[in-house]
């Protein structure tokens, strides 16, 4: 049973969630930052869920405070008010993911799930080992498919690996575009021509290795976009979850292959 702590203003959020997740864990709440920094000095939990705006702060402040004490402690960003800009401050300061409000069941806990499983993935100190995390995945080719890609293109596996970096690489700068023009999404049609840019160069990528259901909401939002509908920002907040599970297992097959290689 794993202790999560979950801080929101809203006595609404803090029921629904501790509902979800008091059959499974031990939970713990929060109003504010100052009562969460306060908890955090009396207990080790495994995971926080963190709405973005507090009362006396944002989710940032607890980022950089987590950063500086306890950086292994994966934080998960739930939100109803917030827009690309906080997205991608939140992931800058090192959140696990995001999750707009209303989150669903299935989606909460497949995202603690990961952050269980996963710790945080930008700190490899005091024995955190990849490789045992990598092989705890479970069905990984639903997010993409590594031996049908070799099988596919017909490369050996050191090329293919290096696909896997380019990859990595490119769906990260395809990411830090599409939270540059999200925000004004609809106030001119050069934002959403240039989001749908970033949709088209998405689904070429995702489909290089296999990464289905990216790419087919790739392919469902630029049908959409050229019946001349407009892109939905709730469908761009549901393909950047998915950008930032593709990121995970990216890195995460990388880590398995330099692991492995190190012991050989």
């Amino acid at each position: 049973m794993a202790k999560i702590l979950i801080v929101d203003d809203d006595p609404i959020s803090l029921k629904i969630l501790s509902h979800h997740l008091n059959d499974y864990h031990e939970v713990l709440l929060c109003k504010n930052l100052n009562e969460t920094l306060s908890v955090l000095s009396d207990h080790k939990v495994d995971v926080i869920i963190s709405d973005y705006w507090l009362p006396d702060g944002t989710v940032i402040d607890l980022l950089k405070v987590l950063n500086l004490k306890d950086p292994r402690v994966p934080l998960i960003v739930a939100s109803k008010f917030s827009g690309s800009k906080e997205i991608a401050f939140s992931w800058q300061q090192g959140a696990f993911d995001f999750l707009m409000k209303p989150i669903s069941v299935e989606r909460l806990m497949e995202t603690l799930g990961l952050a269980l499983s996963f710790g945080h993935l930008d700190h490899d100190q005091n024995g955190f080992k990849r490789d045992l995390i990598f092989n705890k995945l479970s069905n990984p080719e639903e997010v993409f498919h590594f031996e049908k890609m070799v099988q596919e293109a017909g490369v050996p596996i050191n090329f293919a690996t290096e696909i896997i970096k380019d990859t990595l690489t490119e769906t990260q700068n395809i990411r830090d575009q599409i939270l540059i023009h999200l925000d004004q999404i609809h106030e001119s049609k050069e934002n959403e021509s240039a989001i749908q840019s970033m949709i088209h160069q998405l689904h070429g990528v995702a489909s290089r290795v296999y990464a289905e259901r990216l790419s087919q909401k790739c392919e469902d939002i630029s049908s959409a976009f050229h019946r001349g509908e407009e892109i939905q920002k709730s469908d761009m907040t549901a393909v950047l979850a998915d950008i930032k599970t593709l990121i995970i297992h990216l890195q995460l097959h990388l880590d398995h292959e330099r692991l492995a290689s190190r012991a050989s």
